[in-house]
């Protein structure tokens, strides 16, 4: 996620946007704190990133017959 002044705008009308259809706006890609606020700046309600946490080890539901397993998720 860039921080400049066009990523500034488009981030600010896409966010307006969703916003219309959606309650929650989650902005991904977040590995400043510039763009962590830039995206509290145009309205983000969640935001994921690397700066946040860094990639884990996540559960894999794989149906009712089989147990939970864990994969690094690509």
């Amino acid at each position: 996620m860039n921080t400049g002044r066009d990523a500034h705008r488009l981030l600010h009308h896409m966010v307006g946007l969703v916003s219309c259809a959606a309650p929650t706006i989650v902005v991904e890609g977040i590995e400043t704190y510039d763009q962590l606020a830039l995206a509290k700046a145009v309205g983000a309600t969640h935001v994921q990133g690397y700066l946040l946490s860094e990639p884990s080890l996540a559960p894999i539901y794989l149906g009712p017959a089989t147990t939970m397993v864990t994969s690094r998720l690509m």
